[in-house]
């Protein structure tokens, strides 16, 4: 929005503003990963999710290298890497009180791209704290805010962890989260985890890098087509807990099941300049929004029209050249995390929708 003076009052104009990514590192290396956010923080780990780059140039996103810079160093480490299917990765083995950012880089066969944009800062820490809290009223509307950890007895071997359960089940890995043990004692916990095939009648360590110390953990290693159940123990300076009861049989989920392309895409135009496209929902609750690319009839190349996910079925597309013929195509950036780069080429490519802007037009599938 641009706001200029005159002499009736302030006017204010809308215009289109093109923002297009820093060129690549390696010629025909994909576009930059989107909106990388930080979710489910907790004492050492996080789910870091992102989306996909707008642009591939063609390729396929084989990986995602994570990047990760603690407080304000300004100093970035590659510490992960995500297959090229997944727009979502756990991270593990953060410093309570630590805080970090993240960025994500997309590789194809030709390279890597810039990087993205960095997440907000966040702060590592005991987010169950607040639960523990309980505030006391007294005295005209004072009040005392209590732990229920001063109640707990300053030695006390902890009580074993309740409620194991898979708060999130995708295809390469299994967050299992639990609830704290009471009484924990005042002593700080950490947390060792099992495994156990379902009938095989034994049970099997999980190895971490490092303590887990909060109650949330990613199980990385588990075989496709097997059923396991889990259970853990807590752990301080005066001992271990007995195991928790086992959780429910849990397996990895399968290759999530194919969307189909919007329907009804119809294009008008909005202005001598510019097209509107409309478009049917596509109903699926992780959808991440559309992406639309556009070329002038006659020639190969199709240009990213918006550079993050469209949430609507909706969009004005940005100016074009006048009296020009220009065909729109849709795709479905599919909003699955683990859908694989192949596949979205494959399935949701939609026809082209010629739009003269000599007057109104529309295109039907």
């Amino acid at each position: 929005m641009v706001r200029v003076p005159s002499p009736f009052g302030p006017r204010e104009q809308s215009t289109y503003v093109l923002v297009r990514d820093a060129e690549a590192e390696n010629p025909g290396a994909p576009g930059s990963p989107l909106n990388v956010r930080c979710l489910d923080v907790n004492r050492d780990c996080l789910i870091l999710t992102w989306a996909p780059p707008s642009d591939t140039r063609g390729n396929p996103i084989t990986a995602y290298t994570i990047e990760r810079c603690q407080g304000e160093s300004g100093e970035w480490i590659a510490c992960h890497e995500a297959p090229g299917g997944t727009c979502r990765c756990p991270i593990q083995g953060l410093v309570e009180g630590q805080s970090y950012r993240f960025r994500v880089r997309a590789i194809s066969r030709v390279g890597s791209s810039v990087p993205s944009k960095a997440s907000e800062l966040v702060v590592m820490g005991d987010h169950d704290a607040a639960r523990r809290k309980t505030e006391i009223p007294f005295d005209l509307g004072n009040k005392i805010t209590i732990s229920t950890d001063a109640f707990e007895d300053t030695v006390t071997i902890p009580s074993p962890p309740t409620n194991v359960h898979a708060s999130e089940i995708r295809e390469a890995y299994v967050v299992l989260a639990w609830e704290e043990p009471s009484p924990r004692g005042r002593a700080p916990l950490t947390y060792s985890l099992e495994k156990s095939v379902i009938g095989s009648g034994t049970w099997e360590a999980i190895s971490s890098e490092s303590p887990v110390r909060s109650p949330r953990f990613a199980v990385l290693d588990l075989e496709k087509k097997k059923s396991y159940v889990f259970r853990v123990r807590a752990m301080n300076q005066y001992g271990l807990s007995d195991p928790s009861e086992p959780s429910e049989p849990i397996a990895l989920r399968g290759p999530p099941a194919t969307l189909p392309p919007p329907a009804q895409v119809q294009a008008f135009r909005d202005t001598q300049t510019s097209v509107s496209l409309t478009w049917d929902p596509v109903k699926d609750p992780e959808l991440l929004g559309y992406y639309i690319y556009s070329r002038k009839v006659g020639t190969s190349e199709w240009q990213t029209v918006n550079n993050k996910p469209i949430q609507g079925t909706r969009y004005v597309c940005p100016p074009v050249s006048v009296c020009s013929h220009t065909a729109i195509k849709t795709y479905l950036r599919l909003g699955n995390f683990f859908y694989k780069e192949k596949r979205f080429n494959q399935l949701t490519v939609l026809r082209p929708i010629q739009a003269s802007f000599s007057g109104e037009a529309s295109g039907n599938l």
